[in-house]
């Protein structure tokens, strides 16, 4: 078959067929598939272009076909892009006479500047300011720019605004606009403004249709505004002519323009520049100010960070009294901000041209040096005096811009401005190597994640042509492969995973272009990954969801849970607790699973002998898990674990937990898993190596296979797992993990990311050799930091790295050594309550958190406040007082306020292994003064404490769950009493005793919050899971109808079909006014599920008659 008669009627799939049959590509051919193409065609012509390359051994000739693209016989250019990008060196004068203005793209326009001469760019930059698409040079440093635009733009410009000023005064003078309606964001203390009348609003639109709203990228001033004025900006009860004129004065701002109705002073107070108001009405003014600021537009290319002046937009004032509580408010944050531990010495660039209409904005970079001629940077400080975190930004672009003017969907968001690290490793080039980020809690890990992901996800989508995207590598073009994009968020916590993607598609809720991925924003697991529209990814899942999807997914068989014809689950997937899986369906048929619960308490007494329970049960699991069944050794064996001369022959560096002899251990794994088969029960282990064996039968990789993982929390996994994820990769380079082993709280695994670097060395091994299944060379990666915390204050932060202290001393190959992260400012001290012998103070706190209604306590704890236990009894007897977490289900979260209850005392850990960190405090503080009852140091044996390990990251993980205030109470003095006088020695903590208070309220802050507070406190804990916490908030907040659909919820849970029923029941006790159609159609599932079809039946009637 003539390539040439069927070129314009395949796709890639069927050019497969052609090939495959014998068909053979000519020169002829290429240039054929340019001139009959269309740009939506890229696949066919990358197909094509790649079988060219195997079957003729030539190199293709960009620049003739760029030739044949730029023919003025075609009614558009094609390909342009494509073939610049692959080394095209066509004539710059054919680009210039054939592409016109509007057709001038970012790829062409840097090709014709640097390869035109003077008079080419001139042209060039006459053409653009023609077009009004200057941004297409936002990659000239801002020097070039203003000696290459025309004086006479500005004078353009300048007549326009000129113009737009004398109509504002204009509409002034008609008088102050009568304001009628509140701001849906505004807050209780906020002026309500008010929606004008209608007789000015047409006159207003009118003078607004002349600016192009989407004009704001590029210019010589960047423009970022708080998050309070971006729900101004976008809130559609504010007339749509006064946000497009807000928007107006942002255009001339960023210009340049600097006359006394947009810039004038109103004082800055303390911090360095000024603060000004821009006139918006009679009475309203935008707040504004010209700060120093990172700026990732100039950094790009750049070995260092550039920082520059912005324009930075804190608030609209709706009348003069606000402006004033507005003004004080950025006082406020100045006066913070100077106290803050990061400041940053900034040295000036080369002075920049001024002209009479324009001012340009400064560039600095940073500097060690502090003499007079640097200036300083501060990170602007959040308003509220009880608050220790940093003003969030948003940058002002045409994407926001529009998406903010545009009615419809209340979820747009955007990413918050990164500072210089986290850009640095979210702009990271893609498919070079896997990217491992090592930081500590609250350091903007999975900030940094979701913000690739999505960056990702939108340059795909948003590039016309898929091969135009940076993010795919060469080796993938070549391959022919049709070009798609399957990203996979996976984390051990599916609370975590579901509020992520709740944010993810928040942000693409603001892009008109990504309306049809939409509609999967609420999508359920798929049971096969072929099933998945390509408009469905990225994916979120928890790690458990992902791995019975891969089960049924690999055609390879036998799965490893039974399955009906359909893929789903013939039976129920429990643990040692009856608690049925997310994916699991009813049935009387089970599968048991053996978790580090059930095997220190139910398989542990069955395998040991009395004379064996000196172990320590959980220390015999880790190394089950982690290496003689959860290895990447392990999995490649036929049987699935080590012989036990492969286990011997473990390095102590690679395996650190066990030091004794490991024919011990050994003996204990044959007996478990005889155990294992005689109880007909699995681990986790048992399914990947299933997997894993499975995969490698593969002789290619499958469609379905994922061309990018987000692994969050990636301690928490095994090195096994890990295996299994990057097998599954389309590219193994293309995986970005992140975690902290010093937060490794999951029972059984043990895990430092230079060991997951040794796994990439052995992939690499694996395809030197010939067994890997992807062509594309794998990389073994770097390791990437972060160290400034952005969530806790240096109080808090400094008593967390006293836990990091204490896990280097006694346990180094633990976790990953990292430097002190650092606070952005500095707070309070945590507080110890200490327990008297009396018990008066005991029962004073006790008796308060078994009955907060108890008037003579005084204490009340807030939306923002929680109390963080160690176990589930203790949580369930306070679980309808207050936010009570175990501290399992508090990783992840954060509160303002934190009470770590009774940690020490729940411990499993006796009082004489504690005493260790005494003699850690002798040793390195003996002149220090702690408690007066100092207690009695223990000598420190790594096998006898080895269990301190786990103690120790669980203590660390809920100390650091604190952004403001954290109290410390315990009872049990002789387990506390170690750890207090280590903290007391080294002056990190205050100790509450009897004499200097009667009542706990003088020392914990009463926090009282509003129903308002509270729901959205409820809206929290139910996005992450935690359906019991987020039903205490609601009831505060006397949400009854959230109240009972998180009750049904949780009555769900229980699986059984009495229970479906009853959570049915509950839905229809919810008031059915604002969400009927919601609420009737889970009614309907759930009721569907329980079997009952007849009531389904009429429920679904009476829906059909409601549409």
């Amino acid at each position: 078959v003539p390539l040439s008669l069927v070129i314009l009627h395949v796709d890639c799939s069927f050019l497969d067929t052609l090939f495959q049959n014998g068909t053979l590509v000519t020169k002829q051919d290429m240039l054929n598939a340019v001139s009959q193409l269309e740009e939506r065609q890229m696949p066919v012509l990358n197909k094509v272009l790649s079988e060219y390359r195997r079957e003729t051994k030539e190199t293709v000739d960009y620049t003739e076909l760029c030739m044949k693209a730029l023919d003025p016989a075609y009614p558009k250019p094609k390909f342009f892009h494509l073939f610049i990008k692959r080394g095209a060196k066509p004539p710059v004068s054919n680009v210039m006479q054939v592409l016109k203005p509007d057709e001038l793209g970012e790829d062409a326009c840097r090709y014709i500047w640097m390869n035109g001469d003077e008079q080419t760019r001139s042209m060039l930059i006459k053409d653009l300011v023609m077009v009004d698409k200057m941004m297409n040079l936002s990659w000239l440093t801002l020097e070039d720019l203003a000696r290459a635009i025309p004086e006479s733009h500005f004078k353009k410009e300048q007549e326009r605004s000129d113009c737009a000023s004398e109509g504002d005064e204009e509409q002034e003078n008609d008088g102050d606009i009568p304001l009628v309606e509140v701001l849906a964001e505004a807050t209780d203390d906020e002026c309500d403004p008010k929606i004008p009348a209608a007789n000015s609003e047409d006159k207003m639109e009118g003078k607004m249709e002349c600016v192009d709203l989407s004009k704001l990228d590029g210019l010589p001033w960047e423009v970022e505004c708080t998050v309070k004025f971006f729900k101004c900006l976008k809130n559609d009860k504010l007339p749509l002519r006064l946000r497009k004129a807000i928007v107006n004065r942002l255009y001339r701002l960023a210009l340049g323009e600097r006359s006394s109705k947009l810039s004038k002073e109103v004082g800055g107070g303390e911090g360095e520049g000024l603060l000004f108001e821009c006139k918006l009405t009679k009475s309203a003014r935008i707040i504004w100010e010209e700060a120093k600021q990172f700026s990732p537009r100039l950094t790009r290319g750049s070995s260092t960070p550039v920082y520059s002046e912005v324009i930075r937009v804190w608030d609209v004032a709706w009348n003069h009294d606000r402006l004033h509580h507005c003004i004080q408010n950025v006082k406020l944050s100045r006066k913070k901000s100077a106290e803050s531990d990061i400041q940053l010495s900034l040295s000036k660039s080369s002075a920049v041209d001024q002209t009479k209409h324009v001012k340009y904005p400064r560039q600095f970079f940073p500097s060690n040096e502090t003499s007079e001629v640097c200036e300083r940077f501060v990170p602007a400080a959040d308003i509220d005096e009880n608050e220790y975190s940093v003003v969030s930004f948003y940058s002002v672009t045409s994407a926001l811009v529009s998406s903010a003017l545009a009615d419809g969907n209340k979820r747009k968001d955007f990413p918050y401005k990164e500072w210089p690290k986290e850009h640095t490793i979210i702009s990271l080039p893609q498919n070079r190597e896997s990217i491992l980020l090592l930081g500590r809690s609250g350091t903007g890990k999975t900030t940094c994640c979701l913000f690739r992901m999505w960056n990702q996800f939108r340059n795909f989508w948003e590039s016309s042509v898929c091969s135009e995207s940076s993010f795919v590598s060469s080796e993938l073009l070549d391959s022919g492969k049709e070009l798609t994009l399957h990203q996979v968020f996976i984390s051990k916590n599916r609370r975590l995973c579901d509020c992520l993607k709740d944010k993810f598609y928040n942000m693409v809720a603001s892009y008109k272009f990504l309306e049809p991925q939409m509609k999967f924003c609420k999508g359920e697991v798929p049971i096969h990954l072929d099933t998945v529209d390509e408009y469905a990814y990225p994916l979120f899942l928890s790690s458990k969801q992902f791995l019975i999807l891969l089960d049924f997914s690999i055609s390879a068989k036998p799965f490893f849970f039974p399955r009906r014809p359909d893929g789903s689950l013939k039976i129920s997937v429990v643990t040692h607790k009856d608690t049925i899986d997310s994916v699991a369906v009813q049935s009387t048929e089970v599968m048991t699973e053996v978790t580090a619960e059930c095997f220190k308490h139910k398989v542990w007494p069955k395998i040991t002998a009395l004379q064996q329970r000196s172990l320590d049960p959980l220390l015999v699991w880790m190394e089950i898990k982690s290496f003689i069944k959860g290895s990447h050794e392990a999995v490649r064996i036929a049987n699935g674990y080590l012989s036990l001369p492969l286990y011997e022959s473990l390095g102590s560096k690679m395996a650190p937990n066990y030091k004794g002899d490991r024919k011990e251990i050994y003996s204990l794994f044959i007996k478990y898993q005889q155990y294992l088969r005689n109880h007909c029960l699995f681990d986790e282990c048992d399914l990947l190596h299933n997997l894993y064996q499975r995969l490698n039968k593969l002789d290619r990789l499958p469609k379905w296979s994922i061309d990018h993982f987000f692994v969050d929390e990636v301690q928490d996994f095994t090195q096994a797992e890990l295996a299994i994820l990057i097998r599954c990769c389309q590219n193994p380079n293309g995986l970005f993990m992140t975690g902290d082993t010093a937060q490794n709280i999951m029972s059984g695994v043990s895990f430092r990311f230079c060991d997951l670097r040794s796994l990439f060395h052995c992939l690499q091994n694996d395809q030197k050799k010939g067994e890997a299944c992807s062509r594309i060379k794998i990389s073994v990666p770097e390791i990437h930091h972060l160290d400034i915390n952005f969530r806790s204050h240096s109080g808090i932060l400094k008593l967390a790295a006293s836990i990091i202290e204490l896990m280097k001393r006694f346990f180094p190959l633990s976790f990953d050594v990292l430097p002190e992260d650092r606070g952005l400012f500095p707070g309070p001290q945590p507080i110890f309550i200490d327990s008297p012998e009396s018990a008066a103070l005991e029962n004073d706190l006790e008796n308060f958190l078994k009955s907060c209604e108890r008037q003579s306590s005084g204490i009340q704890f807030g939306a923002n406040q929680a109390i963080i236990v160690r176990s589930e009894d203790v949580k369930d007897s306070l679980q309808d007082k207050a936010i009570v977490l175990t501290v399992f289900e508090s990783k992840g979260l954060e509160f303002d306020d934190v009470l770590l209850f009774n940690f020490f005392k729940d411990s499993n850990v006796d009082e004489k292994k504690w005493r260790v960190v005494t003699s850690h405090s002798n040793t390195v503080l003996p002149n220090c003064k702690g408690l007066e009852r100092a207690p009695r140091p223990v000598e420190f044996d790594e096998q006898l404490h080895k269990s301190l390990v786990a103690e120790f990251k669980c203590l660390y993980t809920a100390i650091t769950r604190a952004r403001c205030n954290l109290w410390i109470y315990d009872s049990d003095t002789s387990r506390h009493s170690p750890i207090v006088d280590y903290w007391v020695r080294k002056g990190l903590v205050k100790v509450l005793k009897p004499k200097e208070g009667k009542n706990v309220q003088e020392w914990i802050i009463n926090s009282s919050s509003t129903p308002k507070q509270w729901h959205q406190s409820g809206n929290y804990m139910k996005s992450h899971g935690l359906l019991r916490q987020a039903l205490v908030c609601y009831k505060k907040a006397n949400a009854a109808a959230p109240y009972l659909e998180t009750e049904a919820d949780l009555i769900a849970t229980q699986g059984t079909k009495a229970a479906t029923l009853k959570a049915a029941e509950k839905l229809l006790m919810c008031d059915l006014a604002e969400h009927k159609m919601q609420y009737l159609e889970r009614v309907v599932g759930l009721l569907q599920k329980a079997g009952n079809a007849q009531l389904a039946d009429e429920i679904e009637n009476k829906l059909e008659q409601l549409n």
